[in-house]
């Protein structure tokens, strides 16, 4: 026998075996590069969410948040007037102010514009002149429409708000009203004022304009300044 036969005779079960290994082995390397892509993709979906859970407690933490804020701003806007506490407040205001609290009264529109036209008739009158007489047939008003003093004592806003008006009258120097106006704009509960005068007494011997705060100072005998403004107390209904 020749060599290249006996090297042939020798290589050809190693050759054989080489070639069966690498027949068994292929399936395992796919199988590894399939077990391989579905880990790439389970990563991937991990990565995804991940990002999604750390979404998800921001989104949390904005909520609670939001829920402090709507809880703070309950606490300024109560759920009923509470006219009490809020008549305990303003004399505290008028104290620390050096002024005085001298009534808190429900709003009657009426008789606002009655003094309004009061005073107009005063002008008139004081250069000689004469107001036109006022039409003896009343307005007709619709069956569903409110009255002033109807919208202006108690009204709803779309989104549930509602509030109360109450005039206020205070009594003392210029400066402590002042104080007293500025302490209201930085109240913890939410208030509007509105329509603020400011005016002597009346006094018969001296001439003085005729407003509505002249006209309590007249009442309770006043000689200091008298401020009335319009006092808006907001509330959220539960």
């Amino acid at each position: 026998m020749q060599l290249y036969q006996q090297v042939g005779l020798c290589v050809a079960p190693l050759l054989g075996t080489v070639v069966l290994a690498f027949s068994l082995l292929q399936p395992t390397l796919d199988e590894a590069g399939m077990k391989q892509s579905q880990l790439d993709s389970l990563k991937q979906q991990y990565d995804v969410l991940e990002i999604k859970l750390a979404q998800k407690h921001r989104l949390l933490a904005k909520r609670a948040l939001i829920h402090k804020e709507i809880q703070k701003l309950r606490t300024s806007v109560p759920d009923k007037p509470d006219l009490d506490l809020l008549i305990f407040d303003l004399e505290k205001m008028c104290k620390t102010n050096n002024t005085s609290l001298l009534g808190v009264e429900a709003y009657d529109p009426g008789r606002s514009n009655k003094k309004k036209e009061n005073l107009i008739a005063s002008l008139v009158q004081e250069v000689g002149g004469k107001l036109p007489a006022k039409p003896k047939k009343p307005l007709q008003r619709a069956p569903n429409q409110k009255t002033a003093g109807q919208e202006t004592t108690e009204e709803e806003d779309p989104l549930g708000l509602k509030h109360i008006t109450r005039r206020v009258y205070v009594a003392g120097d210029y400066q402590g009203m002042l104080g007293v106006l500025r302490d209201l704009e930085g109240y913890q509960r939410i208030v509007g004022v509105r329509e603020i005068i400011i005016a002597m007494p009346e006094d018969e011997k001296k001439e003085a304009t005729k407003t509505l705060a002249a006209e309590k100072g007249k009442e309770l005998g006043l000689s200091s300044p008298v401020m009335t403004f319009l006092l808006h107390i907001y509330y959220l209904p539960t």
